[in-house]
């Protein structure tokens, strides 16, 4: 006979790892809403979905997800237990209870988990025993939040389907509509590349160099934010490639200040295009094959032979 602490174990690893799975799939679904990159136009952010396409089509990455479902699922019902609002009641309700906060804190473990620890681990050391309990407690307070969440999810790809639609027009005619709703969402997701470069481009439609060249550059400065969940290596390139897009946006600058026969202020963005040009082939070799190619760098082309030894194809 199997004993109950057992039973409990494997209820909760299940529902965990059920949890973790929906994570993925509610990753790889949106995956599906970006744009496929043009390989001519913008190799490096062809070469990054590329891989981010090849990551999550492994199965260690839905394991991986699985995995770290189970641990949220723990820790949301050890710390319920800790605080005296969960019991291995082995009613129908609680088990449907037990079953429903395991999947959804196993949903949004990647949250759940290093908040947790975190704020446990500073509790402890403190000495301040209630504090931790309370900080167990946000572990069904954020468990909670999980119709809240999934509402952010569809403004999420609603707007982000929005702005890829404007953005594939010919017309400028929904650029300032996609514009306001993806700043409307840009707040709860500060370290997603890809929303931070719709908006970019949406302002680069309109001419708007200044705000694309801020949006770019308060990407970076939250994915330099210690709370930014992605890895080192995946941070670097993401910041890589934005410094890029930066340099692309001040070679753009540059070609309309020279119509305007301002010198002085084409020079200062033509000194600027170098520095941002040498973080972004540091942090991300692949930039430099893509700036040969990348016609928003033709103005600066001199600059790519000289500084970095490039010859753009338009020479």
């Amino acid at each position: 006979m199997i004993p109950i602490w057992l039973k409990w174990a494997l209820l909760i690893s299940a529902s965990g790892a059920m949890g973790g799975l929906i994570a993925a799939t509610l990753y790889a679904v949106r995956l599906a809403f970006e744009q496929v990159p043009d390989f001519k136009k913008d190799a490096v952010e062809w070469k990054s979905f590329q891989n981010t396409c090849k990551r999550i089509q492994s199965p260690w990455f839905f394991v991986g997800k699985a995995l770290v479902g189970i641990g949220g699922a723990f820790a949301a019902i050890l710390g319920g237990i800790w605080i005296g609002k969960i019991s291995f009641d082995t009613s129908t309700e609680n088990i449907l209870v037990m079953i429903s906060l395991s999947i959804v804190a196993g949903t949004v473990a990647h949250k759940l988990v290093p908040g947790i620890g975190r704020r446990l681990e500073q509790d402890l050391l403190k000495g301040q025993i209630n504090n931790a309990s309370e900080a167990a407690n946000e572990a069904r307070e954020i468990a909670g939040q999980a119709k809240e969440d999934n509402l952010r999810v569809k403004d999420y790809f609603e707007s982000m389907s929005f702005a890829e639609t404007a953005l594939g027009r010919s017309s400028a005619f929904d650029i300032d509509p996609a514009i306001e709703h993806l700043k409307a969402i840009q707040g709860e997701y500060p370290f997603d590349r890809v929303l931070h470069i719709y908006l970019g481009r949406l302002y680069r439609r309109k001419g708007d160099w200044d705000n694309a060249i801020h949006v770019l550059k308060k990407y970076i400065d939250n994915s330099n934010s210690k709370d930014n969940p992605d890895d080192n290596i995946q941070r670097k390139i993401n910041i890589a490639d934005a410094y890029y897009n930066i340099a692309c946006y001040h070679a753009l600058k540059a070609k309309e200040m020279s119509q305007k026969s301002l010198k002085d202020e084409v020079y200062r963005l033509e000194q600027e295009t170098i520095v941002l040009l040498k973080q972004a082939f540091e942090g991300n070799p692949a930039n430099k094959d893509a700036s040969i190619e990348d016609s928003d760098l033709e103005f600066v082309s001199e600059i790519l032979e000289t500084e970095f030894g490039l010859k753009h194809a338009k020479n």
